[in-house]
């Protein structure tokens, strides 16, 4: 096949890619934006029965109308037990693997996510903040 020939190949199999992607993946923001109708109950959607009310400053930071969420509530273990484990609390140290396997089972029949994490002899079972008053129901 002679050179120009194979060339103009390339460039129309390029063209053919650039147009299907085009085609996929448009630039047309508005295309693919999420519609809202004006009949939808949208908090974000602003009123339309006059100018907005300006809010009173408060000077905590807070806002009387904000109650706090049930998972603030939450007692939890003690912070130095549970430090570099993020967002995951400690329901029960274990002895050894497979005490904390059997409990991990346990958790997992009730429908509660749970992990292990080793240290030396013993090992952690660890849940997330909002499941773990249950899981320490479950465990005892």
């Amino acid at each position: 096949m002679p050179a120009p020939v194979s060339i103009l190949i390339a460039f129309g199999l390029i063209a053919g890619l650039a147009i299907v992607l085009r085609w996929t993946y448009g630039s047309d923001l508005t295309e693919r934006r999420y519609h809202v109708s004006p009949n939808d109950d949208d908090p974000a959607a602003p009123t339309p029965l006059g100018p907005p009310v300006a809010a009173p400053s408060v000077p905590d930071g807070t806002h009387e109308a904000i109650e706090p969420a049930a998972q603030d509530q939450v007692v939890d273990a003690p912070e130095s037990l549970d430090e570099g484990y993020g967002l995951l609390r400690t329901v029960l140290v274990a002895e050894n693997q497979r005490q904390a396997t059997l409990v991990r089972e346990v958790l997992a029949d009730a429908g509660i996510r749970s992990t292990i994490s080793t240290d030396g002899n013993s090992a952690r079972v660890l849940v997330f903040v909002d499941q773990l008053d249950k899981a320490r129901r479950l465990v005892g």
